[in-house]
C-alpha cells in the first residue's frame, strides 16, 4: 500500500487473502465502570489485558489512589467493595475516565480532584457539564475550575 499525504492510498490488486486469528482486547472505558461498581458494592471480576496499550487502563490507578482493594494478574482484574477515600487523579489523557471517576469520586470520603476537563469539551457533548448537571439531580455536588473537576 501505498499513501500519499495521508489523502490518498493505492492499493496493489490481485492480492490474496491469509486468514488468521486475532483476539480483540476488551475496552478499558467500557470495564472501567464495572471496576468502579465492584469499589463500591461488591466483587467483580473483568478479564482484562495486563500489557494493554489503552490510556483508559489508567483507572487501576485512580482506584488504587481511592483505597479500592484490587488484585491483579492473569490477565484478569479482581475488586472488591472497599472504604473508599478522596482522591487527586489526572485524566488528560483519558477523558473517557471522567463519567466512571466521578462516580467513583462521589463514594469517596472527602473531596476528589480530577484533572483534565478541557479535553471534555471535545466529546459528544460538554461532558463536564453534563456529568455535573446529571450528578446534581442526585444532590452530588460537582465543581469545575479551570481544567479542575471537584
Amino acid at each position: 500500500m501505498e499513501n500519499s499525504d495521508y489523502s490518498l492510498f493505492r492499493i496493489r490488486g490481485n492480492q490474496k487473502y491469509i486468514p488468521h486469528s486475532y483476539t480483540v482486547e476488551g475496552d478499558w472505558s467500557g470495564g472501567a465502570f464495572l471496576l468502579v461498581a465492584g469499589a463500591i458494592n461488591g466483587n467483580m471480576c473483568k478479564r482484562a489485558r495486563s500489557d494493554s496499550m489503552q490510556s483508559d487502563m489508567a483507572i487501576i490507578k485512580a482506584l488504587e489512589k481511592a483505597g479500592a482493594h484490587i488484585i491483579t494478574g492473569d490477565d484478569q482484574v479482581e475488586i472488591s467493595k472497599s472504604e473508599l477515600k478522596a482522591f487527586e487523579f489526572d485524566a488528560t489523557e483519558s477523558p473517557d475516565l471522567f463519567p466512571p471517576l466521578v462516580a467513583l469520586a462521589s463514594y469517596c470520603e472527602g473531596i476528589s480532584s480530577i484533572k483534565g476537563v478541557s479535553r471534555l469539551i471535545f466529546k459528544e457533548s460538554n461532558r463536564a457539564v453534563t456529568l455535573k448537571e446529571e450528578f446534581g439531580k442526585m444532590n452530588i455536588r460537582m465543581e469545575i475550575i479551570d481544567d479542575v473537576c471537584m
